[in-house]
């Protein structure tokens, strides 16, 4: 379980995230969401602990997490079997074959030399080889075309009915419509949290539209 207990982080004077508040449980999934500039990423980089220096609580109870940052998160130079063998040896897990994400076929290849999706799939395997039980995931669909936009899906539904908890950023509900429990809505650093049970099925696309534009008044 992840709890998040009136978080709150400033940057230079500015208040990116204010008195955020929030509990995960094993097998769900928390969408992030927002305008530009809203201070998504910032609190995914906090949860991470990328960013000391915030106020509040966040509680893992032993659990491990783990994090898919936005963009090229692999070592361009070093082959996928050479990335993968990095990450391992940092979580000092031993690394299992075949490879995961169906990356023993490129094993020899330079990660620069990968397509988006599979440098994308590079990037969730580096991550899943520290067998982390909550999963931080920034965008991960941004960039992707819609066939690889449904296998990231695919991959979230997956870990998610393993029992991790997911905690995704995303601005466009047709990503996660499939796996989502709960949004935090993020609007000047304050969180809205809006679970699946108050949102009528089929109406995310609207309530993302009405609160985009309660937000830019």
């Amino acid at each position: 379980m992840l709890t998040v207990s009136n978080v709150s982080f400033a940057y230079r004077r500015r208040n990116i995230i204010q008195d955020v508040s929030f509990t995960l449980n094993p097998g769900e999934a928390l969408v992030i969401a927002g305008p530009n500039g809203c201070g998504k990423s910032t609190l995914l980089s906090v949860l991470s602990g990328a960013l000391p220096g915030y106020s509040g609580t966040i509680r893992l109870d032993g659990e491990r997490l783990g994090m898919v940052p936005q963009g090229n998160a692999v070592f361009d130079d070093l082959t996928v079997l050479e990335n993968l063998q990095f990450f391992s040896r940092l979580a000092h897990k031993p690394l299992i074959r075949p490879l995961p994400m169906g990356l023993e076929h490129f094993a020899d290849r330079k990660a620069g030399q990968l397509s988006g999706g599979y440098q994308k799939r590079l990037a969730i395997a580096c991550t899943q080889v520290s067998d982390p039980d909550i999963w931080l995931f920034d965008e991960p669909c941004a960039s992707l075309d819609i066939v690889w936009r449904d296998e990231m899906v695919g991959t979230i539904l997956a870990l998610k009915n393993a029992g991790h908890g997911i905690v995704y950023v995303g601005h466009d509900p047709a990503e996660f419509v499939s796996f989502y429990d709960a949004i935090l809505f993020l609007q000047n650093g304050h969180g809205r949290l809006i679970h699946r049970s108050e949102i009528p099925q089929g109406t995310e696309y609207a309530l993302f539209h009405q609160l985009i534009r309660e937000s830019a008044r």
